[in-house]
């Protein structure tokens, strides 16, 4: 047995191990994955960076071509001061061939770099000057410079006498391989990582991969197939050497060249499987580690268990005078020493607990008696005053009646005021007192379930208040063929006071409404009725079904505060529950449930 125990924790270990490693593999494979992705996302980040570098570029160039546009020296078509000034600036712009600017008529003016041979030729015929002379600023096609025998293109401003007209052109035509050899200095870019950049009719303006392709069509047809009508992305292509690479691409947003980022597939896959077999190799070296270690644990645990295991044989055999070694510290021990302590109170236990068993027999049977003699006086109590007060307040309002209809003439106006307020304090108490007969004998009252047609009930109860405070403007809304199992008589009480509510709350309103339905909370039904009155702050919610809790003054709106409290004791009586939501000046909505069946 023992033999077997041990193998058995083996066994486990073994077992626990195999979801490790197959997990690692699966791991490996999706750090793979995961690493390649990784890859491809910095390279589409770096094509994102580059085509905003080349942005920044062209807006850098047109504020200096807007500042050269506001010197008094062009606006007057000054072709000497304009050179000098020209000459001055170019060795501060490297990455720029020329300035140059060229009157409406297409002559130059004035250049930077030979300006004589510049003002020689004319620019009518020039993408550039076409576009540049229609007062905007304007990035051109590339085309070939005749002045610099290379191919470049030009960033123009327009230039504008005192009078507001056009006068000139500004020109700054940019050097592309001096473009092309500041990215592959500033940049962090791989030795085999390709940089380029077509213009709009997928012409070369970069191309780190062969400088000589500068300026020629792009022949990777497949390649601007995949990246036209999208502003960026990466895909996978070849290139002309036929080599595989991830190509990550993102658009220049003023002029809609692409900028083009390329990695060797060859590459993104070294790095992702160096990263992805870093892990697999330390993910393995802990699971080695840790099922040796658990190995090692299981067998010496397994031993210890053997022997708590025989000692459970015993006692089950009867033999409470077996005893385990408890000696150490750990876990298992305390469990020995534990299983000891057991086994010699067991029988004193027993009797214990039959002891506690006949008291806690007899304490029940008292506390019940003593609670439901308690509930009893509490009821009959409450009965009682409520039943003993109505003699004396229906005197009150007798006598205060009496003295009005028969000495009203002999009292004095302060008299006659105060005969009144004592008359509709006394009708007010008898409200209240008539509230807490009914509350009283709500907790005695016997639930008498039936299907109630709820629709029905509340058109009936609506009637009763329009004949009683007619108001035609009062809109209500009954959803029909609501039915519920319920005690009629209570639940009547219960909307007689949710509805009287709501009618009485929209006294106020200029179009009172009153709806009546149903709805789902959490998958149980649940009925409400909803006004558009004053409302109340939910601040005080937890004061709303307290008796005598009342949120609005007896001078805003007359009740008892008891109303409330009578609806959640009849809701409560029917196992179900109620709540309510609301704000100042947008009415109120009450929720409420009978049981778990509505």
């Amino acid at each position: 047995m023992k033999t077997g125990l041990r193998n058995k924790f083996i066994f486990i270990v073994l077992l626990a191990v195999v979801p490790f490693i197959c997990y690692a593999v699966l791991d490996y494979v999706q750090t793979l994955n995961d690493k390649k992705k990784d890859v491809i996302a910095r390279n589409h980040e770096k094509a994102v960076e580059l085509a905003k570098e080349i942005e920044e570029f062209i807006e850098s160039s047109r504020n200096v071509l807007y500042s050269l546009s506001l010197h008094p020296a062009l606006n007057r078509g000054d072709s000497a001061a304009s050179n000098d000034i020209f000459n001055q600036l170019i060795p501060l712009y490297p990455l720029h061939l020329n300035i140059l600017a060229a009157d409406m008529d297409g002559n130059n003016f004035a250049s930077a770099v030979n300006p004589e041979l510049a003002q020689k030729s004319n620019g009518t015929d020039k993408e550039w000057f076409i576009r540049g002379s229609k007062g905007v600023s304007v990035v051109s096609d590339l085309y070939q410079s005749k002045l610099f025998k290379h191919p470049t293109f030009m960033i123009t401003m327009p230039v504008f006498d005192a009078s507001g007209e056009q006068s000139a052109v500004l020109g700054f035509p940019v050097n592309l391989h001096k473009l092309q050899e500041h990215f592959l200095t500033t940049e962090t870019l791989g030795a085999r990582t390709v940089l380029s950049v077509f213009d709009k009719k997928s012409v070369y303006l970069i191309n780190t991969a062969d400088g000589s392709e500068i300026g020629k069509p792009c022949k990777q047809l497949a390649l601007l197939r995949e990246m036209a009508n999208k502003p960026d992305g990466s895909l996978v292509s070849h290139d002309p050497g036929d080599v595989k690479r991830y190509y990550s691409f993102a658009s220049v947003d003023s002029t809609g060249w692409k900028v083009l980022v390329g990695v060797p597939a060859s590459e993104v896959s070294k790095e992702a499987n160096r990263g992805a077999l870093r892990h697999l190799f330390f993910f393995i070296a802990i699971c080695l580690v840790g099922s040796l270690t658990a190995f090692y644990y299981s067998r010496k645990l397994g031993r210890r268990v053997e022997v708590l295991i025989n000692g459970l044989d015993e006692v089950a055999a009867g033999n409470f005078d077996y005893r385990l070694p408890a000696d150490g510290n750990d876990e298992i021990s305390s469990a020995c020493d534990a299983f000891n302590r057991m086994t010699a109170e067991r029988q004193k236990a027993e009797q214990e607990i039959l002891h506690l068993a006949n008291t806690l027999e007899k304490n029940v049977a008292i506390r019940t008696t003593e609670l439901t003699n308690a509930k009893n006086e509490l009821e009959s109590f409450s009965y009682a005053v409520s039943h003993d007060l109505q003699a004396p307040v229906r005197h009150l309002i007798a006598y205060s009646q009496m003295l009005m209809e028969d000495s009203s003439a002999e009292l004095s106006d302060s008299a006659r005021n105060y005969i009144q307020r004592i008359n509709r304090s006394g009708i007010q108490m008898r409200e209240l007192i008539t509230h807490l007969l009914t509350l009283s004998r709500l907790n005695s009252q016997e639930i008498n379930r039936t299907v109630v047609d709820l629709s029905m009930l509340c058109h009936s109860i609506c009637t009763e208040m329009q004949e009683s405070d007619p108001r035609d403007h009062v809109q209500v809304n009954i959803e029909e063929g609501l039915t519920v199992a319920a005690d009629l008589p209570l639940l009547n009480i219960a909307m007689l006071n949710l509805i009287g509510n709501a009618w009485k709350y929209t006294r106020n309103t200029p179009e009172p409404r009153i709806e009546i339905g149903s709805t789902l909370q959490n998958g149980q039904q649940c009925f409400f009725v909803r006004d558009n009155g004053s409302g109340f702050d939910m601040a005080y919610k937890d004061k709303l079904f307290t008796p005598f809790q009342r949120l609005h003054t007896a001078e805003e709106f007359e009740g008892s505060g008891v109303g409330l409290a009578t609806v959640l004791r009849i809701v409560q009586r029917h196992g179900g529950s109620i709540w309510a939501e609301s704000s100042p000046g947008n009415g109120a909505v009450f929720y409420f449930t009978l049981n778990r069946e509505t």
